[in-house]
């Protein structure tokens, strides 16, 4: 949970700036990039939410979670699950077994 919130205030702070930047800039040219520019970090941050979600309702009903696992789940890459995975160990929800390899796997920290 103290997962999602962080990335929510993230999002919005990058949201903030953004929307800071385009107020301070009157040309329609940049208005119109930075316009596209909050478009997809809005889209984004709602499918790093939702699929952040996803992860800490799939661990309610695990005692450890593997990489394989967290690709399976949300359909994503060896490369996005690592980073979802080590986020979760960096906010303190998860602690990493091992160091590398098939036999390391994650466990609640909390």
């Amino acid at each position: 949970m103290v997962f999602i919130l962080g990335i929510l205030i993230g999002a919005g702070g990058v949201r903030f700036y953004m929307q800071e930047r385009l107020d301070r800039d009157k040309s329609s040219y940049k208005n119109e990039n930075y316009k596209k520019v909050l478009e997809v970090l809005d889209k984004q941050a709602a499918g790093k939410e939702k699929n952040n979600k996803k992860v800490l309702e799939f661990l309610e009903n695990k005692d450890k979670v593997t990489n394989n696992d967290i690709e399976k789940l949300l359909g994503i890459s060896n490369a996005t699950a690592e980073r979802y995975l080590d986020e979760l160990e960096k906010k303190g929800v998860l602690r990493q077994i091992g160091k590398t390899g098939h036999y390391t796997y994650y466990v609640k920290n909390f």
